[in-house]
């Protein structure tokens, strides 16, 4: 009983001290509190944020499979349009089976992706859930191991004679005591609000981004459904083809993080940079010049354009994506 507890002081001044005594210690109480809520809070925003990203993801694989059977039906398409073709029936064959094949590989390389990044960001969110405990226990520790000491030091004063003015220097050292058991964290959005200028700055540069290539290039394959009067048939492109010069190099079309390093057959190595919510996706690159998590600035080179043997034609493929949605690169590319 905190009253029965003051009054049982031996005099006047000792039942002060005990009051003053009560009202800090339950200052700490209530600060410590706060604290274990905000970081409750924090901690249900984290679960909130990952739930979030794993609807997103599941709905990104569901595009996925959407676009696998889309090709599916394409597949069957062209096959009773390759009936009607003369002369050109094998080679057509040929050329669509390889781009299902590597379409199919490609797909399922981006689903593996798209997991790993799930897993990643529930790894980190466990991690954050078990440091959290950690120091709510050390800091229930360290509260206890503190309030052990003081009953003790003032039972110690109670069988000692009053010296001077000792009363002052109790709520002094309780004082002390308040600062000793505050635990600083580090803030755990810092990234995220960096990456979030990253993808302000990124939308401001619209139209005026350097072509991902070196030299001079043009472009020769369009953004989207593209019909080949031809062969009659429409392909479905998710970025564009830049063809260059021969040796050239493959450069970041704005600063960002080399978030993926990946070969994929029939586009020989691939980069994947983040540029906040942006990502660009640099394919047929040889000679890679940047690893995994590396900060690139705007025109650093990436690798070197790979050049066909036997047309001696340099072509690379590229893409645009905020998110999970892919965008036309043409518009923001400067020409």
């Amino acid at each position: 009983n905190k009253i029965f507890f003051i009054l049982s002081g031996k005099s006047f001044g000792e039942a002060l001290r005990r009051m003053q005594y009560l009202k800090q210690y339950s200052r700490v109480q209530k600060n410590q509190a706060g604290e274990i809520k905000e970081k409750n809070a924090e901690l249900l925003q984290k679960k909130v944020d990952v739930q979030a990203a794993k609807v997103e993801r599941s709905k990104t694989l569901s595009d996925i499979r959407n676009e696998q059977t889309k090709l599916v039906e394409e597949e069957r398409n062209r096959k009773s349009e390759m009936g009607e073709a003369q002369g050109k029936q094998k080679e057509l064959q040929k050329v669509l089976q390889d781009k299902q094949v590597q379409a199919n590989r490609l797909n399922a390389e981006i689903e593996k992706l798209i997991a790993n990044e799930v897993a990643r960001i529930e790894r980190e969110t466990k991690l954050r859930e078990e440091e959290l405990r950690r120091k709510r226990v050390e800091q229930a520790q360290i509260a206890e191991e503190k309030r052990l000491k003081e009953e003790k030091r003032l039972k110690e004063e109670k069988k000692k004679p009053k010296k001077g003015k000792k009363e002052e220097t109790t709520p002094i050292k309780e004082e002390q005591k308040k600062e000793e058991i505050v635990i600083v964290e580090e803030p755990l959005i810092a990234a995220a609000t960096e990456t979030f200028n990253l993808s302000k700055n990124f939308v401001g540069n619209k139209g005026r981004l350097p072509m991902p290539v070196t030299g001079v290039a043009s472009i020769v394959s369009s953004f989207g459904v593209q019909k080949h009067s031809e062969w009659n048939v429409s392909t479905n492109n998710n970025g564009i083809d830049i063809q260059a010069q021969k040796n050239a190099d493959i450069r970041s079309i704005f600063e960002g993080e080399v978030s993926r390093i990946i070969a994929f057959p029939g586009y020989n190595n691939c980069v994947i940079l983040r540029h906040g919510d942006y990502y660009t996706f640099y394919a047929n690159i040889i000679n890679i010049y940047v690893k995994q998590g590396q900060k690139v600035k705007t025109g650093e080179a990436l690798g070197k354009i790979y050049t066909d043997s036997d047309t001696g034609i340099a072509t690379m493929h590229f893409q645009l994506w905020n998110k999970t949605t892919k965008l036309d690169p043409s518009p923001w590319l400067k020409r």
